[in-house]
């Protein structure tokens, strides 16, 4: 399991923390705990999740999260980047709209974040 990197942060700002998006380490500095994932995404350039309702019922947000059983097992879980705050994803793995396609040709990850959108 990898381990949980988290800076020291006051009420108002999160100085730092790390996480695995599309694969990718990447270091997040000075946002608000109350700024969505949805909302860091845009500002950052990754414009494929869209906020359709924001209040996380269309789905058109949606991204895949990494969850890790206690034999290290991974599962990918759906989750609504509009409702969902930054500060959530420190030493997280996700996967966005991004990281689905490898320029012409779905991603292995396509097929499971797929997967989790269909389940009940």
């Amino acid at each position: 399991m990898s381990e949980i990197t988290v800076g020291s942060h006051s009420s108002a700002i999160t100085d730092w923390f790390e996480f695995k998006l599309n694969g990718e380490l990447v270091l997040v500095e000075g946002v608000p705990p109350t700024m969505t994932l949805l909302e860091w995404l845009r500002r950052t350039g990754r414009t494929g999740s869209k906020c359709g309702c924001a209040e996380g019922d269309c789905g058109a947000c949606t991204v895949a999260v990494l969850d890790r059983d206690t034999t290290g097992m991974g599962t990918y879980r759906a989750l609504n980047s509009c409702i969902a705050f930054m500060p959530m994803f420190a030493g997280r793995e996700v996967v966005s709209v991004e990281g689905l396609a490898r320029g012409d040709q779905l991603h292995r990850q396509a097929v499971l974040a797929r997967d989790v959108l269909r389940a009940p």
